[in-house]
Order: C-alpha cells, then structure tokens, then sequence
C-alpha cells in the first residue's frame, strides 16, 4: 500500500469520528440535552448560562434570569453552533425567537 493510500485511509477515518461526534451532540441539542463529546469551559452568572466546547464547535446551555418574574430564572435549552459564535450572540438569537 503506497503512503499517499494510507494517508488518505488515516484522513478519511478521522472525518468520519468527527462527524459522529458532531452529529451526536446535534441530535442531543436538539433534543435538549447536554452534549457528549465536549470540554466544560465556562459557566456565566447571567443565571447558569454554560459553555462547552467540541472540536471546532460549541454548544451553549442558556438560561437568563427574567426581571419581570420576580427573579425567575428561564431555561433557553442547548443550542449548538459554529466555535466562533459567542454567548451574547446566541442569547439574542434564542431569546428573539421566544
């Protein structure tokens, strides 16, 4: 078997692990639970917002805190999206569809 065959072969296994992985924790955001192949990274005091990070995405586990409520705090779900997309911008993406 030549280099440029094995190369290939090693290449074409590990996109496919990733895409496992990354459809696995798609599935798992859209069912609203917490991702499976990620690091913890951060959690934020807006009211439990969390932060994992998964190999060149990141899944955000929002919550708010409403004012009008009395405190209350309000569970936005798990969102899954590119690794470059920040808290904030999720927040008003989520928060604007509700």
């Amino acid at each position: 078997m030549s280099k440029k065959k094995k190369i290939l072969i090693i290449i074409s296994i590990v996109l496919f692990a990733w895409l496992v992985m990354l459809s696995t924790d798609i599935i798992l955001a859209e069912k609203d639970q917490a991702p499976v192949f990620y690091f913890r990274m951060d959690s934020y005091d807006d009211g439990g917002s969390q932060k994992y990070i998964g190999l060149f995405y990141q899944v955000y586990h929002v919550k708010s805190i409403d004012a009008s409520n009395q405190g209350q705090i309000v569970d936005y779900g798990y969102h899954l999206v590119p690794w470059f997309y920040s808290l904030d911008y999720v927040k008003e993406y989520v928060i604007e569809d509700t």
